[in-house]
């Protein structure tokens, strides 16, 4: 083809049509820019293809692991309506103790021992860049602030922690009722819906110590009932910031059906 437009040049310069020869010469220019123009547009649709196929494997990863995320922090809010629900039964057995049995209100009690824990699944969109694939704004401001509202439930989970570890755990042991509880504890499979193989405490029996303290003074202890009630309202606003993430979860998911059924129904 380049040999062609040459030949066509010389002919014309030969024979002095100077007045054509530069309308050729315009003529050519132009061709020669439609066909860089048609290359980038080409280059640009199959870079469009390709970033549209990340986007579709990234779309589906994400899919993946807010499902995972949001069968977790279910069993995580199930686990925290447990203790807010036992806290407040042992609360009334101290309001209310005639005729409640030890065993009940142990049961009750060793709900306390828990601390429910929500583990999001990293996908490190921020940090590497796939954020930008995702071509809804809904969307990608939602992922955007994920991280941040994943990290608000998780500081309340670190209060409840430092309530186990700073306060339950030594009054427990202090008072003599730590064995009666943990063994309570580890033997309601309520307790244990966070784990998935319970075997290792399948033979965890034991007698209640002969040390513990007696019924009465259990029901009367003044710090026992504060720590329930601190455990069942921290608890109960955990709840309340996991159920607003669960919905955002819900919220995500749906616009990721919504982006993956799209591109689907719009490939060729």
């Amino acid at each position: 083809m380049i040999k062609i437009f040459r030949t066509i040049r010389q002919r014309m310069l030969k024979e002095n049509r100077f007045s054509r020869y530069f309308l050729y010469a315009i003529g050519e220019i132009v061709l020669v820019v439609i066909g860089i123009l048609i290359a980038l547009q080409i280059n640009l649709w199959n870079e469009q293809r390709k970033l549209a196929k990340e986007e579709q494997l990234v779309l589906i990863q994400l899919r993946t692991d807010f499902r995972s995320d949001l069968e977790q922090l279910e069993g995580k809010i199930a686990s925290g309506v447990h203790i807010v629900v036992s806290s407040a039964a042992a609360l009334r057995y101290m309001d209310n103790p005639v005729g409640v049995q030890r065993d009940s209100l142990i049961k009750e009690l060793g709900a306390i021992l828990g601390w429910p824990t929500f583990k999001a699944t990293k996908n490190d969109m921020s940090t590497t860049g796939r954020l930008q694939l995702i071509r809804n704004p809904e969307l990608r401001s939602m992922l955007s602030n994920w991280p941040t509202e994943v990290t608000r439930v998780q500081e309340t989970e670190q209060e409840i922690k430092s309530l186990y570890l700073d306060v339950i755990l030594p009054f427990t042991i202090d008072f003599g009722i730590a064995r009666e509880m943990v063994i309570s504890y580890y033997g309601d499979t309520t307790n244990l819906g966070f784990l998935l193989d319970k075997r290792p405490f399948q033979h965890l029996h034991m007698a209640r110590s002969v040390k513990a303290p007696a019924l009465e003074e259990i029901l009367n202890s003044a710090k026992l009932e504060g720590i329930l009630m601190n455990t069942m309202t921290i608890n109960e606003l955990s709840n309340w910031e996991s159920a607003t993430l669960e919905e955002m979860i819900h919220e995500i998911l749906a616009l990721l059906d919504k982006e993956i059924e799209d591109d689907l129904n719009s490939a060729p």
